[in-house]
């Protein structure tokens, strides 16, 4: 493998692999760096809402997607902790074309660095970055190690050194490309992130569900494998009360909710528990000089309104436009960075500002008492909800 790249990716998810394929596509040397092997698990609400399908038909995956069997997603079903629900049928709201999909984020991962490959880019995996540093003008350095069997498992491996022109983090909230790192630590919420798939769920008629109860909100949606993947907010009280035990969680927290505790109520857990948190959210960061951010790396938002899949795979496509034109240019110029910046805000920013108004009510239950009732009498307020999240 060589050392020097066009463009090095740190970070295998949705994000980091979509925008190698994009520059790989065009002639581009990319590197993508991805910590894990694939299939890994990841925390995830594993909904594609139906923007993801333009994304991914312009990557020449979505029929790939199709084939594997991921579910259709008609429409949504928003409760309160008292039960009352209101819902939303995605064909009834303008602008929207066609349903969303359920997709194991395992499957989509390794979908999506399969298709990476095919199209010229190198995706190496488990490989643990350490380090984004500038090295001469317009000339960034990646260091990092193996972390599997080919490497730390075998008692230490050497650093291997990579070199680009421009580095895009992809690597999560945490991104080592961001330069408020430590913003992010200290904005983050007491709130965790739990997600598993269950069996024996009572049908969700091709809806992707979003229950409030006191003590956080969770999300059960039907995805590939014939499973329901449920992922669930609990603030930190909540967690503690149940002693971190996430089967209990789901029982005494997540089911007070009355219609999840019917849901639920033969409902058999197939997989472990993946968890995270805390959780910050950000809608925008500041990149280190000579990278672009894609995915949770350039902004987290609440994962109640299901767009993070979304978001990163056409940030990716966005990105993709303007690392290639600072490649040309011989790196990130502040103007670059800054015409990136502005067509990202541009894209999403309707969709960030409905994200924050729909927090407030996700994760305060007298709220939701109110809205959700007002939801279900006026449903067209529903639709203009859903249609805001789902354009630019």
């Amino acid at each position: 493998m060589p050392d020097a790249f066009d463009v090095v990716v740190v970070g295998g998810g949705p994000g980091g692999t979509a925008a190698g394929a994009f520059l790989a596509r065009e002639g581009f040397s990319v590197l993508v760096l991805e910590r894990a092997a694939y299939p890994r698990p990841r925390l995830c609400g594993e909904f594609l809402s139906p923007e993801a399908r333009g994304p991914l038909a312009r990557l020449g995956v979505l029929d790939r997607v199709l084939a594997a069997g991921a579910p259709p997603v008609t429409g949504a079903l928003l409760s309160d902790p008292a039960g009352r629900y209101a819902t939303v049928d995605f064909a009834r709201v303008a602008g929207v074309g066609g349903p969303g999909l359920g997709v194991q984020r395992m499957l989509l991962d390794t979908l999506l660095a399969a298709h990476a490959r095919e199209v010229g880019a190198e995706v190496r995996e488990e490989f643990a970055v350490a380090s984004v540093t500038i090295e001469g003008p317009a000339r960034l350095v990646v260091r990092g190690r193996p972390t599997g069997a080919a490497g730390g498992a075998q008692g230490g491996a050497a650093e291997e050194v990579f070199r680009a022109r421009v580095v895009v983090g992809a690597d999560g909230r945490s991104s080592l490309c961001a330069a408020d790192r430590e913003e992010a630590r200290r904005r983050a919420v007491p709130h965790f992130g739990i997600k598993a798939h269950f069996g024996g769920v009572e049908e969700l008629s091709g809806r992707v569900e979003i229950h409030v109860y006191p003590g956080g909100y969770g999300g059960l949606v039907a995805v590939s494998g014939g499973v329901v993947n449920g992922c669930f907010l609990v603030k930190a009280p909540a967690l503690k009360a149940a002693r971190g035990d996430l089967d209990r969680v789901l029982s005494e927290v997540v089911c007070a909710n009355p219609v999840m505790r019917r849901r639920m109520a033969g409902a058999t857990r197939v997989d472990a528990w993946v968890s995270t948190g805390p959780l910050a959210y950000l809608a925008g960061r500041r990149p280190l000089p000579g990278t672009l951010l894609v995915g949770d790396a350039a902004g987290f938002i609440d994962p109640f309104t299901g767009e993070g899949m979304a978001m990163a795979l056409r940030g990716a496509e966005v990105a993709a436009r303007h690392v290639a034109a600072a490649v040309r240019a011989g790196g990130v110029t502040p103007e670059l960075a800054g015409a990136y910046q502005a067509e990202r805000r541009s894209e999403f920013r309707r969709r960030l500002f409905v994200a924050r108004l729909l927090r407030a009510v996700a994760t305060r239950p007298r709220v939701a008492r109110v809205a959700v009732p007002m939801l279900a009498r006026v449903p067209a307020l529903g639709r203009l909800l859903v249609g805001a999240t789902r354009t630019s």
